[in-house]
């Protein structure tokens, strides 16, 4: 997914377009792609005294929105019908949909259907990109159609705008004019696999999903040698993902897999008094 939003002068936190588990992540201004690095080394580089603007070059992250929950600012949680398969969502009660919302992400929270069992949506998001009225009533479209288990309007589910659990993140220096173009880029939490039809989204998968897939084939086959030689590989590809996610002490990551703009990407250096500053 792709987020874009316009800076505001002086101001140096932004919230994260939506709660996300991915594996990498991109932030740019304008067309300069900006570098992480943890506070504690940008410190000793930028000073966060008033007046020293900088050049915007780094970002780092600044803890968790935390936003109080009413009925006209995100963050509130809606009763609304949601059905598999659709990307329509008409809201329960006094709660309607209105232009505001166009834009903004959305999560469904579990809820109990009509014989007290738990349903979960899941934790993915959803972004809404029409509100309207129809002969129905009230409706939100989203950009791709929900999947998960059906709501109604005696049992609905709950719906959160812009979850309160959003990661903020920081900018090295601090922008100083407003307008100019912020934009995020990230794998946002794929759907789950529901119905049959449904294809795998999990980013940077894709290998290890058709490794797997050719290791069943042969050992259907009984050609058990074969399928160790896949299976291994499958395994080598997830464990390479677990390892590039380790080794950063933040939520995501922030690794490339190769040169952005001809410069090269790697982990982000560290502080090292041995070494006189970062290295």
């Amino acid at each position: 997914m792709a987020q874009t939003s316009p800076t505001v002068a002086d101001q140096d936190t932004y919230d994260f377009p939506y709660v996300y588990d991915g594996t990498d992540i991109s932030i740019y201004l304008e067309s300069k792609r900006l570098d992480y690095q943890p506070e504690e080394a940008l410190d000793l580089a930028y000073s966060r005294r008033t007046g020293n603007k900088g050049p915007v070059q780094r970002y780092d992250w600044a803890g968790i929105r935390n936003r109080a929950s009413t009925a006209t600012i995100p963050g509130t949680a809606h009763g609304v019908v949601i059905e598999n398969r659709s990307p329509i969502v008409r809201p329960v009660g006094a709660f309607s949909f209105n232009s505001s919302h166009i834009g903004q992400w959305t999560r469904f929270d579990p809820f109990e259907d009509a014989n007290g069992v738990t349903q979960n949506p899941g934790e993915f998001g959803y972004k809404i990109v029409e509100t309207g009225t129809d002969a129905i009533g009230n409706y939100a479209r989203l950009e791709e159609a929900y999947r998960g288990p059906s709501s109604t309007t005696d049992n609905p589910a709950s719906l959160s705008v812009e979850p309160k659990e959003t990661q903020i993140f920081r900018l090295y220096g601090t922008p100083s004019t407003s307008g100019e173009v912020l934009t995020v880029k990230c794998w946002r939490r794929p759907r789950r696999l529901y119905n049959e039809e449904d294809v795998p989204e999990y980013p940077r998968m894709g290998l290890a999903i058709a490794y797997m897939g050719i290791c069943m084939g042969l050992r259907h086959l009984k050609k058990y040698d074969e399928a160790e030689l896949w299976r291994r590989d499958a395994f080598q590809t997830l464990s390479t993902v677990r390892r590039r996610r380790r080794q950063v002490e933040t939520t995501s990551t922030d690794l490339p897999q190769g040169p952005i703009s001809g410069r090269r990407t790697c982990i982000p250096p560290r502080f090292n008094p041995r070494y006189g500053g970062l290295r």
